[in-house]
């Protein structure tokens, strides 16, 4: 919660240079959900009877504080911004046993929970007037999670608690571009994505042992057919992803990786007033293939720019 505080201060502090200094402030509020698919997995005696049944489930939420300090640089379209944040995320893990009858045996299930916080700097370059496209954005940012804290609460007899902080970084790029169609309020918008996570290894205070270091990519291709409604203001957007990831831990052996890919259909709906500067964002993503085949993810936003 310190970190809320220092950004409504922060908030209050840029808000007396905005004029001097020729900055935009902005602040964002998101809540953010996952609904993953349950899963029911046989394990096998060497005879290939079923030794145990085990089933998983998991569904989490997040919440997502975000101020941004947004300046001009001398380039034509380009700005940089200043970034400071504050994540809270809680998710229960559902995990049971039963035996081969169906017969309940124990559970693991816990809630856990997370909270980070981060201070990181972007860029963003916007280029219009070309004879291929209408428009092409390209953005990103660097952000230092100087502090992660992570904690467990056990429900399940077999669960196990835990806790500890830790450090990590995330590295994110995007371009997108805007082509127009043969309707003047429907444009097409493919969109290439790459982000990287790297955690450092950290003390799991309730055991005193040390959880491995972890990493992961993402890639993503997306290809949006982007509608300006009548309604002043209000856009959808909808498409197909594409996504390939790729998880690692760091053992004695090195880096162990995991490839994991899966397909997504995307659809939002955005709104942006024209003067005050406050704009929403609904979000509804569905996985119908790969890895997270089944999830589900909601996501509403709320900013404001001064």
């Amino acid at each position: 919660m310190h970190s809320k505080f220092l950004s409504i201060s922060s908030f209050f502090l840029f808000t007396h240079c905005d004029t001097a200094f020729a900055f935009d402030i902005e602040v964002k509020q998101a809540i953010k959900s996952k609904n993953y698919s349950s899963a029911l997995k046989a394990d096998f005696r060497k005879n290939g009877t079923i030794k145990e049944l085990d089933y998983r489930k998991r569904d989490e939420i997040r919440s997502e504080s975000l101020l941004l300090i947004k300046g001009l640089t001398e380039f034509e379209g380009l700005s940089y911004i200043l970034r400071l944040g504050y994540e809270y995320r809680k998710e229960r893990d559902e995990r049971r046993e039963f035996n081969s009858n169906f017969e309940f045996k124990n559970s693991k299930t816990r809630d856990e929970y997370r909270s980070d916080r981060f201070i990181g700097l972007g860029f963003r370059q916007d280029i219009r007037e070309l004879d291929w496209a209408d428009r092409v954005l390209i953005q990103g940012y660097y952000d230092h999670y100087y502090k992660r804290s992570y904690s467990a609460q056990p429900i399940g007899d077999k669960a196990k608690d835990y806790s500890g902080d830790s450090r990590a970084y995330e590295l994110e790029l995007e371009i997108g571009a805007e082509f127009s169609t043969f309707r003047p309020d429907l444009y097409l918008t493919p969109k290439l994505e790459y982000r990287k996570r790297h955690e450092k290894a950290w003390l799991e205070e309730i055991e005193q042992e040390y959880e491995a270091a972890s990493q992961d990519e993402r890639y993503r291709a997306s290809i949006w057919l982007n509608w300006i409604t009548p309604i002043d203001g209000l856009e959808v957007y909808g498409g197909p992803s594409y996504r390939w990831e790729n998880d690692a831990e760091l053992n004695k052996n090195g880096w162990q990786w995991e490839d994991k890919k899966g397909q997504q259909w995307d659809i939002k709906c955005e709104y942006e007033a024209a003067s005050s500067g406050l704009e929403f964002e609904l979000k509804y993503s569905s996985y119908y293939s790969g890895h997270n085949k089944g999830q589900q993810r909601f996501k509403l936003e709320v900013s404001y720019e001064f």
